[in-house]
């Protein structure tokens, strides 16, 4: 609740661009899309902020973190069925951590400069899938 309280009191970033990457996973017919919503307006050798949304929100749930830490650049995922991401095929098995964190991690390897310094920030569900890509 501080987290909602201080995105309220923040101007909410205009600075994001959507982007946008085609992954496929093991077992599973066809690319998904996996949308990201960019604020990188830190420069080339800043860190990155990674932020994963919890269930019941999409990746504007983080809008107001570049303002927190402007120092940083962020990208904040969206899952599968949220905002431009794909919905996970229903002919399908049904998903699983591992599937989001996959999905992920190839929309961060699409933005994200090799070698960069990297924090990662999730919220309930998206704390699940932060857990997984670390792992990974």
């Amino acid at each position: 609740q501080r987290w909602l309280m201080l995105a309220r009191r923040l101007r909410v970033t205009t600075g994001a661009r959507a982007v946008s990457t085609l992954a496929r996973l093991p077992g599973l017919d066809g690319e998904l899309a996996v949308e990201s919503m960019v604020y990188s307006n830190a420069g080339a050798r800043a860190p990155w902020v990674v932020c994963f949304h919890s269930s019941g929100l999409g990746a504007r749930q983080w809008a107001a973190g570049p303002q927190l830490a402007p120092g940083a650049n962020w990208i904040a995922v969206n899952f599968c069925g949220y905002a431009g991401s794909s919905p996970w095929p229903r002919e399908q098995r049904a998903p699983s951590l591992a599937d989001q964190a996959s999905l992920a991690c190839a929309a961060i390897d699409h933005v994200v400069p090799d070698r960069a310094r990297l924090f990662v920030l999730g919220h309930s569900y998206g704390g699940s899938i932060a857990l997984a890509s670390c792992a990974r």
